[in-house]
C-alpha cells in the first residue's frame, strides 16, 4: 500500500512535468499542435469504432 502511495507521487510528479512541458510546447506551436490532436483523435475513434465492429461481427 506504501509502496503504490510513493509509486502514484511519482507518476503524479511525471504526469504534471509532462503537462507543463505540453503546456510549453502548445504556446510555442498551437497550429501544430491542434493538427497532431485531430490525428490523435481521428486513430482513437478509428480505434474504437474498429472494435465496436469487432464486437458485432
Amino acid at each position: 500500500c506504501v509502496r503504490r502511495v510513493a509509486w502514484n507521487k511519482v507518476l503524479s510528479a511525471r504526469i504534471r512535468n509532462d503537462h507543463e512541458r505540453v503546456t510549453k510546447l502548445l504556446e510555442k506551436d498551437k497550429e501544430k499542435t491542434s493538427a497532431e490532436q485531430a490525428t490523435a483523435t481521428r486513430v482513437l475513434c478509428s480505434i474504437a469504432g474498429f472494435k465496436a465492429w469487432m464486437k458485432v461481427g
